[in-house]
């Protein structure tokens, strides 16, 4: 019975981050493993979504609290050929907001990018470490 509540706690959180600055990414803490796991899980889907030599990404920061997740996905986003602008820089760029909710040991990570958002879970295996448990499920949002 507790899974259900776990749900609903995680999809609570989730939600509420979005009220908090629409626009703004929310990221729970985690450990550094762990965001080193969601930030290459996350370039590499966007990879697969945008083409890198063409597409300038501003990867909104987070209303509060740890910026660490966000830098490494900076990084790894750099290193896989996309540009990436500075907030405020007044650069043309597409937004991309991630939002990454600890639920039941993991993570629940959502990706919002244009008119497409995707979202995965984050599990645990056997021996602790963080593993995407599914590829990211992407859909087409309405302006």
């Amino acid at each position: 019975m507790r899974q259900p509540f776990d749900a609903a706690v995680g999809l609570a959180l989730l939600l509420a981050g979005c009220a908090i600055n629409p626009d703004a990414s929310f990221v729970q803490s985690s450990a550094s493993a762990d965001n080193a796991v969601i930030a290459t899980n996350v370039a590499s889907f966007l990879q697969a979504e945008l083409p890198p030599a063409h597409t300038t990404l501003l990867i909104e920061p987070a209303a509060s609290g740890d910026q660490s997740l966000l830098e490494l996905l900076r990084e790894d986003l750099h290193r896989q050929g996309f540009a990436i602008a500075e907030p405020n820089s007044g650069a043309v760029a597409q937004p991309v907001r991630l939002m990454v909710t600890p639920l039941n040991g993991g993570f629940a990570v959502r990706i919002d990018y244009g008119l497409s958002e995707a979202a995965s879970y984050f599990g645990r295996d056997a021996r602790g470490q963080l593993q995407a448990n599914a590829p990211f499920v992407r859909r087409e949002t309405t302006p």
